[in-house]
């Protein structure tokens, strides 16, 4: 239903991320309170409808690229940038080349900038690789011909949001928790596993999203897949 709403790029980069982080909450919901699962099974063509799923994506994209903002000033700029500097090390220095030469054929009236020319007036050079970057994405476009660029760029979006709003997805994994122990809590057979399996599953679940907020969701899982993204822009060059 959602494939229906939202382009694959959203779902893949802005929905996903927004679902995951509240998906231990409705777990949690319908363990504890089983009815909720007929009501929101009702009601959720009415959520989709009201744009709730979109308000959702809207969020998720809003703080990614506030994330993306502060990880770009730490990394020292946009790694698709980054990655055409003389000074950086990501290629080696004769695929770079080529990169260059290729740019500045096809580029009207652009040049590559030297090593002089980046250490002298290092912002200049910038402009010069943002201008070939922003010419690369217009020029692949067609998510079918660059089908492998257009996952990459899916992965990074997806990687960026879930960035975004870890504290959103840590807040909703130990608030289910927390649902499922106040549950257990008044119970005097709290301990019989059997008979509380579906309780201890979740909080299983939920556990397992929390550790995976906490300690995989981080700036260097976002850097690997924006420089994978970046060495898969730059490889257009080669076809």
């Amino acid at each position: 239903m959602l494939s229906n709403i939202f382009d694959k790029y959203s779902l893949g980069a802005r929905v996903k991320p927004s679902l995951l982080a509240l998906l231990p909450l409705i777990v949690t919901s319908y363990i504890v309170i089983p009815s909720l699962y007929n009501l929101v099974a009702t009601l959720l063509s009415t959520i989709v409808a009201c744009g709730f799923i979109t308000l959702l994506a809207h969020y998720s994209r809003h703080k990614g690229r506030e994330t993306e903002k502060r990880l770009y000033a730490l990394w020292g700029g946009k790694p698709t940038t980054i990655i055409l500097r003389h000074s950086d090390s990501t290629l080696d220095q004769h695929t770079k080349n080529r990169y260059h030469k290729y740019l500045s054929k096809n580029i009207t009236h652009w040049q590559s900038p030297t090593k002089a020319d980046e250490k002298n007036n290092p912002d200049k050079a910038n402009e010069y690789y943002d201008s070939a970057i922003r010419w690369l994405l217009e020029k692949t476009r067609d998510t079918e011909t660059y089908r492998l660029l257009f996952k990459e760029n899916i992965s990074y979006g997806f990687r960026r949001n879930c960035l975004g709003i870890k504290w959103s997805g840590i807040l909703f994994s130990s608030l289910s928790i927390l649902l499922i122990f106040l549950n257990l809590y008044p119970s005097t057979e709290y301990i019989d596993i059997k008979k509380h399996a579906l309780e201890y599953a979740a909080v299983v679940f939920s556990m397992s999203m929390l550790f995976w907020w906490l300690f995989v969701v981080n700036e260097s899982w976002v850097r690997d897949a924006a420089d994978s993204y970046a060495l898969r822009l730059m490889a257009v060059c080669e076809l």
